[in-house]
């Protein structure tokens, strides 16, 4: 999606693409399912789980990808506020699905409304100046990376999710 180069000795990527919101909301809607089915392979008993080694506890791994959808859609659209809303931790499994399932509706009302030329405009909520389009892209890569974590957590903590890509019926 974009190349590596050199200029003047400091490496920099050049981005080909921008993300559309329309097309960036479809693809969204597709994924979101999937992060609450993986969600609902917990047992309430497993919520304070946490890997050997540290790490988030399953609990922790909810309330922060939650999280990332309440952030993202405040700095959509763009140059809004760049404030964490901190989720509650989640008591249940239940009602870690509704604090998602509320936060996925947020963003995608969000996500509707936000016009073209404001996914252009440039931010830095991470200390990298990028455009808002590639931020909320990049905010959907973090979320299907801890959905595979959680599919790994499940596993350990003895259930046996539905695949990954298992169509959502």
């Amino acid at each position: 999606m974009g190349t590596i180069s050199t200029h003047h000795s400091k490496p920099f990527i050049s981005r080909l693409w921008q993300p559309h919101p329309a097309a960036l909301l479809e693809l969204w809607q597709h994924e979101a399912p999937r992060t609450l089915r993986i969600y609902r392979s917990f047992a309430d008993a497993d919520l304070l789980f946490r890997a050997k080694g540290g790490g988030r506890s399953v609990a922790e791994l909810f309330q922060h990808i939650t999280d990332s959808y309440w952030l993202t859609g405040q700095w959509l659209p763009c140059g809004a506020r760049m404030d964490a809303r901190k989720t509650e931790l989640p008591r249940t499994v239940e009602e870690a699905v509704a604090f998602l399932s509320s936060a996925q509706a947020s963003l995608f009302d969000t996500l509707a409304n936000v016009p073209d030329a404001e996914f252009e405009k440039k931010i830095s909520p991470f200390g990298v100046l990028e455009t808002c389009g590639v931020f909320a892209l990049g905010m959907l890569k973090h979320e299907i990376h801890h959905r595979g974590e959680l599919y790994a957590l499940a596993r350990v903590c003895g259930h046996v999710p539905e695949g990954l890509y298992v169509p959502i019926r």
